[in-house]
């Protein structure tokens, strides 16, 4: 298994981000091009936002041992305490079909199943990634029968329900 940190992302590491979606391989399957730096600092800005609603959930860049950037990942919710959450990922094409995005995963399920409050995990494809839609498959999410749209996007959408013992006070 692929060793990564995950780091929380923070405002100082905007040029990490635009490394990230300014190319245009790794953007091809996350939204069809890669990203301007006007579009880029707005969606930053919006992650910076997202990151403050729990401190275990938001956007967390990946990086090996010694700090270089790997790719990108989210556990995101829209508002605190949310029982549905987002994941997701993008990776620099170096890391590529090496079991990391599997590992991402893994870990995201993790920590996921840690946070009570969260009852159900999602995640959105390109129809035309099938790498991720294996990945997500074989970690037990559904593939819905409806696409969704997304900021002018058909994607997958993809489901798994995260059993929740009931909790009696004694």
């Amino acid at each position: 298994m692929p060793h990564f940190i995950l780091q929380k992302t923070e405002a100082s590491q905007f040029g990490d981000y635009l490394s990230l979606v300014q190319n245009p391989r790794i953007m091809a399957l996350i939204s069809g091009r890669a990203l301007g730096a006007t579009e880029a600092e707005t969606q930053y800005a919006a992650i910076q936002a997202r990151n403050l609603l729990h401190p275990a959930c938001g956007y967390f860049y990946l990086r090996d041992r010694n700090g270089q950037l790997m790719g990108l990942c989210k556990l995101q919710i829209n508002r605190p305490n949310a029982s549905e959450a987002e994941i997701g990922y993008l990776l620099h094409p170096d890391y590529w079909g090496r079991g990391l995005a599997s590992a991402v995963c893994t870990e995201l399920l993790a920590r996921a199943h840690e946070l009570r409050f969260i009852h159900r995990l999602r995640a959105l494809t390109d129809p035309a990634n099938h790498a991720s839609a294996h990945i997500l498959r074989k970690h037990g999410f559904a593939l819905q029968a409806e696409p969704v749209s997304e900021h002018g996007y058909q994607r997958q959408l993809w489901l798994l329900p995260l059993p929740r013992a009931e909790h009696r006070a004694t």
